[in-house]
């Protein structure tokens, strides 16, 4: 039985800065790439400030926040990181970008439960500096989401179409103009989503709309 740990990094950019220097942890830090804002800190967020603003807007709202601008090799150097802990539990490990996706299908014999796995990756993160979410669940789509869902949330097994259908549509990722006309259809919640026609979802939303309906069903690995 296939069982899949992600391990997310939440606002890596951030993060990767402090992780590279310490001092940095808690500001109102604000990471810039050109001109643009890219990511925040949670004390730059409180002031009000975004992604997507200009450098200019940001520094004219909050004079007094922390501007950095983005670090690509403190961004790898965290990722790498991760892809290491990922090795320590098992040889099957896949990167994304913020993210790796873990086989932890036969850790069984270390670890009483998912959650106690889920636990040790949490752990581990920690202790390499990087602050975490896991999600652990059939498919590495699913466990995508569920990591997304909270600090370590897992799925039991066979169970991912009821875990996902209370769950808002944003955390399928669509695009904006999907998700305008998924508004449109009163569309809100994944389990909604699926109880749509499958293959009417797939004719007017396209090859998209087509993968989100698999995952709505758990079957966007299979």
């Amino acid at each position: 039985m296939a069982r899949i740990a992600c391990v997310l990094v939440p606002h890596l950019d951030v993060q990767a800065l402090e992780r590279g220097d310490p001092e940095l942890a808690g500001a109102p830090l604000v990471v810039c790439e050109g001109r643009d804002v890219v990511d925040l800190s949670p004390a730059a967020r409180a002031l009000g400030l975004r992604a997507g603003m200009t450098i200019f807007q940001a520094r004219a709202a909050a004079p007094d926040a922390v501007y950095r601008a983005r670090s690509p090799e403190l961004v790898r150097s965290a990722e790498a990181a991760l892809v290491d802990l990922g090795h320590s539990f098992s040889p099957r490990v896949e990167a994304a970008p913020g993210a790796v996706a873990v086989d932890v299908s036969d850790l069984g014999r270390l670890f009483d439960s998912d959650a106690q796995i889920g636990n040790a990756l949490f752990v581990g993160a920690r202790k390499l500096g990087l602050a975490v979410r896991v999600g652990i669940a059939g498919d590495k789509t699913t466990a995508r989401i569920a990591a997304r869902a909270g600090d370590v949330t897992v799925v039991p097994p066979g169970r991912e179409p009821p875990f996902l259908a209370p769950l808002p549509v944003e955390l399928l990722e669509p695009s904006p103009e999907t998700l305008a006309t998924l508004q449109r259809w009163g569309v809100h919640t994944i389990g909604e989503l699926e109880a749509l026609p499958a293959g009417g979802v797939a004719v007017r939303l396209g090859a998209e709309g087509a993968h989100m309906a698999r995952v709505a069903r758990g079957q966007a690995d299979t």
